[in-house]
């Protein structure tokens, strides 16, 4: 790059690569000691090798020097010459929370981070203790066993070794793209013989999933003396040496009635191998037609496409509108049909928009072995963490709002879930590592996520106990909760039924603050719960926090939306008797008590506007364990509805989330369904 260019153009790309980057070592060194396997490996090499390369392109040697000594003891680990204790995991561990930490600064600061001498030291004692041992029994290995035993077999079945060589290829370790600089080298001694074999193997050179070095046994028709000048005039090549084949097995004899075929084989071999070779940067090519763009960029088009549906919707109304009054004629049934275009080009248009957005939620899951990693060594517990259906996609803003929530079950679920000792498992009949799994899939037009203990379950009669010794409700109404609506209390503001304070739970903050997040987002959060065989959150959140489906009603002459994720059912109020149980009106929904409240109460709805005003219909809404029925005068259907935010204009408005714009131009408010659900709570608790 030219002395004039300024690096920090390039600190943005730099960032976000590295990001990218990082998230792989975090989500995968925490798994490396229990289940190092080589593709594990592999990535966590080839992620911090990328950050090294980067890093010295933008001149942060002290970055990259540290990257480059945790690459060392991962090359060791790949190369099986060492076994990862959990000293060195811990050592690996603490060299990504540096790294995560110095990319942070890198950002704000755009300077190189400090110098590390003492985990430098510890990252080279744990390289060279590994070598130490094995270092002569490595050289001769690599001497004797280079190639596969079938080609050792094949060459000295020839009658002559004559023009077979090995040719070694070492790059520069500050080298940033090693397969490149590979290519040309093997694209170098294509043009000067055949290459017969090559160690690694292509598939592994072209993931460049080797340390710098590469072997070729070429069948040379060129002067070696000018393939070592070629290669090595090659940029950030270190060094090359090309020296005659030595047979590495004098025993087997020579069978020269198969030299032709044998030859021929090894050739055509060699000829595969090299179109192989030139063909694979235009696969690569073809295989990553991606671009970066920033999220800024998405959330605009996300809100344009927005306007767009509210748009949609307005002109099929007025086009449904015009059809009802003029006669049919030509120009009608012409507008009809570009409405309909237009809702559908529109349509595609927001899916293919959302799907832009969407991201798996593995990249909110990854982070959690290492949280349960370092929990369970905190607690002195046995913990493993299972996660499937990563690869489930959701929109980024569900993946925002849904980090939080899990971090707090999660730590509830080593903390309070799971048994305090692996003897104390042990003695119920359980394996003494306790699991924590966590799943994600679609269902019902949600995300369903899941998290599940297989610990103690959690005890009613004690989270009874704790409401009446906390002053929450009296002992008689405790004792008339049944057993599900008792474990429903943890999700109460300032409820915990830890003994004492800890750096993890006990300070009654958590359960509660997951409720309202989930719910804020239009989700719901429902629990099953056995004592001694353990617990189930079941988490149902939108795909998208942006556009919604929602049920609109009236009362008097406002529009309200409630979230059709919230709605359990309607019902015609005269169909159901209203009672009363204390000053509180309830209605029997299946056994069960429902109360009610008027949306025009809660809101305090003017006085009626027009005659249709009336109370006629409930809206029950809520979740399995807790429900109310929401009095309106009219329902208008099911609409699709996009959420504007309204806090900047009239501040923060109790019950109300936002707003849209409906397709004959009013404006409709989007009832938060956990806002009303807080004035029944009081009620469900039995208070």
């Amino acid at each position: 790059m030219s002395a004039g260019v300024d690096m920090n153009e390039y600190l943005d790309l730099f960032l976000q690569e590295t990001e990218e980057q990082l998230t792989i070592l975090e989500a995968e060194i925490g798994k490396l000691q229990a289940d190092p396997t080589d593709d594990r490996i592999g990535s966590i090499f080839r992620a911090a090798h990328t950050i090294k390369g980067s890093s010295r392109a933008m001149g942060f040697a002290n970055y990259a020097d540290l990257t480059h000594e945790f690459e060392n003891v991962l090359f060791k680990v790949r190369d099986r010459s060492l076994v990862v204790t959990p000293e060195i995991a811990d050592c690996l561990i603490q060299t990504v929370d540096i790294m995560l930490g110095g990319k942070e600064m890198l950002a704000e600061t755009g300077q190189d981070i400090a110098t590390y001498p003492e985990l430098v030291d510890m990252l080279n004692a744990f390289a060279a203790g590994a070598s130490g041992g094995v270092s002569a029994t490595k050289s001769t290995k690599k001497q004797v066993v280079t190639w596969p035993s079938e080609v050792i077999k094949t060459l000295n079945a020839l009658p002559t070794l004559a023009g077979i060589y090995e040719i070694r290829v070492e790059l520069d370790e500050t080298c940033g793209m090693k397969y490149v600089r590979m290519f040309m080298a093997i694209s170098a001694i294509n043009g000067c013989g055949e290459i017969l074999w090559a160690n690694p193997v292509q598939e592994k050179l072209e993931a460049e999933e080797f340390d710098f070095e590469a072997r070729f046994l070429v069948a040379l028709n060129a002067n070696p003396v000018d393939v070592s000048k070629s290669l090595s005039a090659i940029g950030e090549v270190k060094s090359v040496d090309v020296t005659p084949y030595t047979p590495a097995d004098e025993g087997i004899k020579v069978q020269p009635e198969n030299t032709p075929a044998v030859m021929e084989t090894m050739v055509e071999r060699g000829n595969d191998r090299r179109q192989a070779d030139r063909r694979a940067p235009e696969a690569k090519r073809e295989s990553s037609q991606t671009i970066r763009v920033d999220v800024s960029l998405l959330d605009n088009l996300m809100n344009l496409v927005g306007e767009l549906v509210i748009d949609r919707t307005r002109l099929s109304q007025i086009g449904a509108n015009i059809a009802a009054k003029a006669s049919s004629g030509e120009e009608v049934e012409s507008l009809a049909e570009t409405v309909g275009h237009i809702g559908r080009v529109t349509s595609e248009l927001q899916e293919e928009i959302m799907r832009a957005r969407m991201l798996p939620i593995d990249t909110v899951f990854q982070r959690f072995p290492r949280l349960v990693r370092d929990l369970s060594r905190n607690l002195g517990k046995k913990v493993e963490m299972v996660i499937e259906g990563g690869e489930t996609e959701v929109d980024r803003s569900v993946i925002e709002g849904i980090s939080d929530p899990l971090i707090h079950m999660i730590r509830n679920s080593v903390d309070h879930g799971l048994e305090s000792s692996a003897e104390e498992r042990i003695a119920v009949g359980k394996p003494e590592v306790g699991t924590v799994r966590l799943t994600a899939k679609h269902k019902d037009n949600a995300i369903w996520v899941e998290i599940i203990d297989d610990g103690r379950g959690i005890d009613p009669h004690r989270l009874r106990a704790k409401a009446v010794e906390k002053g929450l409700m009296s002992a008689e109404a405790a004792s008339r909760l049944s057993d599900r609506d008792a474990q429903m209390l943890i999700f109460h503001s300032g409820f915990s039924t830890a003994k004492e304070v800890t750096d993890v739970s006990g300070r009654g903050v958590g359960m509660d603050i997951v409720r309202s997040n989930i719910m804020a987002m239009g989700g719901l959060i429902d629990l099953e719960s056995t004592v001694g065989v353990g617990t189930r959150f079941i988490l149902k959140l939108p795909l998208t926090v942006a556009i919604m489906g929602g049920l609109l009603s009236r009362v008097s002459d406002v529009d309200y939306v409630m979230p059709i994720g919230s709605i359990i059912e309607t019902l015609a109020i005269d169909a159901q008797p209203i009672t009363k149980v204390g000053r509180q009106p309830v209605i029997i929904l299946r056994g069960q008590t429902v109360p009610i409240l008027k949306l025009r109460n809660v809101f305090k709805v003017p006085g009626s506007f027009t005659k249709e005003s009336a109370d006629n219909y409930v809206v029950v809404v809520g979740s399995a364990e807790q429900k109310v029925g929401l009095v309106v005068d009219r329902l208008l259907g099911e609409q699709e509805v996009v959420i504007k935010s309204i806090s900047k204009y009239c501040g923060e408005l109790p019950g109300i989330s936002g707003a849209t714009i409906l397709g004959n131009g009013r404006v409709a408010l989007i009832v938060d369904v956990n806002s009303v659900l807080e004035v029944t709570r009081g009620f469900e608790n039995g208070c």
